[in-house]
């Protein structure tokens, strides 16, 4: 048993425990990864349970990468494609990709849109509704939706005065989903439960294959993901969770901390810590224990143990200017031997690394910031996905980004198109293919179609360029049964409509923007050779294809191809490490930060930024007589307040 090995005692007795409730609380660098994969390495070799029959349900996606390249060894090469590792989206997408049609999608064909179409749909309702609302409005009103969603509802009564016309938003997004048949990623969660609801032989079909069901990051969960998890749990099955109730800082998207802790105190569960700690120095991990233990609501039972020389002292300072903390850097690289990519700036919210990129662009050093792009929504990446969906769905929101992009056809043109649609009570694609059809039938006679072709008022130019595009469609709908390539089949749709010709001239920096697309289709080939989908039609292979890329691409970081500093949120940094952080912006009001009325939560914020230090640690208020209140609950004999040269 070498995957044994490896591990220390605690970790060790995770892995080998038999009882069928099982939570593990992990610190952070205590290898909670490690033991989860361990765990599914044990089950798989020790205890010969098939790998179709373990799920593994985890967070990010890395970890999902990292459990597949360790287990791969000790499985049958037969089998790995029958390994269940997902996050709880791609999960529900697959499971609702086979059973969908029960719930009136047919075909199992559902769009699932992004925050960037959210985005969309909200501006269009808000502009239908004549509400005023800026973009920061914008962004309340998409986490109030999940909010709602993750809490199956809300209770109009409970609505506060400054709710209520974004609940009427709420309920105008909902039936714009719904006359589009499309989903969002909430819905995929909603459905899921749904599913298992109206049809209990689906649930029990499920909870027969999956004798063990695993969760990383369960602290992260929020009461509907936990509500698919026991929907998927019989008394047969086994329960192995892991997490950390100090470390759960997503209660702004709906996660309950509340549930870990819960099953740390209830009995029926066997509760598993693991605290030592193989990440940080001794003065950096006293910290924050001291931290811990100074604060109710943080977990005092799993302080975390040193395996590290003690280190250097944690610096604090305030009022230094940023000129003076980049020359620092320079200075550490030097000393300590390490590169740009070593070191960190962790702040608690997005909008304060401008400052701090102003001077590092000054100093001529690279940077970047993580979680500041996603690939999934470069412009031309959203039109490659809206031509795809178009053809595959024909659902309104994709074909009308579709139809925005073909020349000729102008604001106006595409307005008077959905109006009259919304008017005739059918989706924009069978109101195009039914004026197609009027086009090519009518006669000077029939005063029927010679009405309905004068609504929309188009010039014979325009009335050509409609019909040629419904034409398009059509041919390219009617290949979805042909067996053929993907990535071929993508190239000729993007050709069909001109798409290059569009770029070309309708863009700023066309080649970049060839190159993503160059890249997309990349992916789609790699995807494909992979997959071995020689025996699927088109319909299917196009569906899979949009499910993993909307997976395996919607909130991915940066992937870091140079020696670049790095800039973070808190939030973003959670699971990642670096040699030396400079944790900035520690004022009060900005962290704690005042909007947020969850202190615990602004605790637990502070918490994971000092732990993601492994060797120094800088912690740095702007304001020289406003320094956050957090810094007063540190133990002092760990931190000196200077420099030194």
């Amino acid at each position: 048993m070498e995957y044994l090995q490896e591990l220390n005692p605690q970790q060790k007795k995770a892995v080998l425990e038999e009882h069928k409730l099982i939570c593990v609380i992990a610190g952070p660098g205590c290898g909670k990864t490690k033991t989860l994969i361990s765990r599914v390495i044990h089950l798989l070799a020790a205890k010969k349970i098939e790998s179709r029959q373990i799920l593994v349900l985890t967070f990010a996606k890395k970890a999902i990468k990292e459990i597949k390249k360790r287990i791969y060894p000790y499985i049958d090469p037969t089998q790995k494609s029958e390994l269940n590792i997902y996050n709880f989206h791609s999960f529900c997408y697959a499971l609702l990709s086979k059973h969908a049609y029960l719930l009136g999608f047919p075909e199992n064909k559902f769009p699932v849109y992004d925050r960037h179409d959210q985005e969309n749909i909200i501006k269009k309702i808000i502009y239908e509704l004549n509400y005023s609302a800026e973009k920061k409005e914008i962004s309340t009103i998409l986490s109030l939706i999940s909010k709602w969603k993750n809490n199956f509802g809300v209770d109009p009564l409970d609505l506060t005065e400054v709710d209520r016309p974004r609940y009427q938003i709420y309920q105008e997004y909902q039936k714009y989903l719904q006359e589009n048949q499309a989903l969002d990623f909430n819905d995929l969660l909603i459905y899921t439960i749904k599913l298992f609801h109206l049809h209990p032989e689906i649930k029990k079909e499920y909870q027969k294959q999956f004798l063990h069901i695993l969760v990383d990051e369960f602290q992260d969960v929020n009461d509907i993901q936990w509500e698919i998890v026991q929907q998927l749990t019989s008394k047969k099955q086994n329960l192995f969770l892991v997490g950390d109730p100090n470390q759960a800082i997503y209660g702004f998207q709906g996660a309950s901390p509340h549930l870990i802790s819960s099953l740390a105190e209830n009995k029926e569960w066997t509760v598993v810590y693991l605290n030592i700690n193989y990440r940080s120095t001794n003065n950096i991990l006293s910290l924050a224990n001291s931290f811990v233990k100074k604060n109710h609501g943080l977990l005092i039972k799993n302080l975390l143990v040193p395996t590290k020389e003690e280190g250097a002292k944690i610096v604090q300072f305030s009022y230094f200017p940023l000129k003076l903390i980049i020359r620092r850097v320079r200075w550490l690289l030097a000393r300590e031997k390490l590169q740009f990519s070593d070191i960190a700036f962790l702040y608690r919210n997005n909008y304060l690394s401008m400052r701090i990129e102003q001077e590092l662009i000054s100093q001529k050093i690279p940077y970047e910031i993580l979680g500041a792009f996603k690939f999934i929504e470069r412009g031309e990446i959203k039109d490659v996905l809206a031509f795809l969906r178009t053809i595959l769905y024909q659902d309104n929101l994709s074909l009308l980004r579709v139809l925005s992009l073909m020349e000729g056809i102008g604001t106006r043109t595409i307005e008077k198109i959905e109006v009259n649609s919304q008017k005739q009570g059918t989706s924009i694609y069978q109101y195009l293919n039914n004026y197609q059809n009027i086009i090519n039938l009518s006669s000077e006679d029939n005063e029927k179609d010679n009405a309905e072709i004068e609504k929309l008022k188009l010039s014979p130019k325009q009335t050509a360029k409609i019909c040629e595009f419904v034409l398009k469609i059509n041919n390219f709908k009617n290949a979805l049964n042909q067996k053929k390539p993907l990535t071929p089949f993508i190239s000729e749709i993007l050709e069909a409509f001109a798409y290059w010709k569009h770029l070309e001239t309708k863009t700023n920096n066309p080649r970049e923007r060839e190159k993503n697309i160059q890249q997309f289709l990349n992916v789609a080939q790699t995807w494909e050779k992979r997959r071995r989908t020689i025996d699927n039609n088109l319909t299917e292979i196009l569906s899979a294809f949009l499910q993993y890329f909307l997976i395996a691409f919607e909130d991915k970081k940066l992937i870091k191809t140079r020696n670049n500093l790095i800039l973070s949120s808190i939030h973003q940094a959670k699971g990642l490490e670096f040699e030396i952080v400079f944790f900035v912006y520690l004022d009060e009001g900005t962290l704690p930060y005042k909007e947020n009325k969850d202190l615990t939560e602004e605790k637990r914020l502070f918490y994971v930024g000092i732990t993601r230090a492994k060797r120094l640690l800088f912690l740095i208020s702007s304001k020289q007589d406003s320094c956050s209140s957090f810094l007063e609950e540190v133990d002092k004999e760990f931190i000196k307040m200077k420099l030194e040269n």
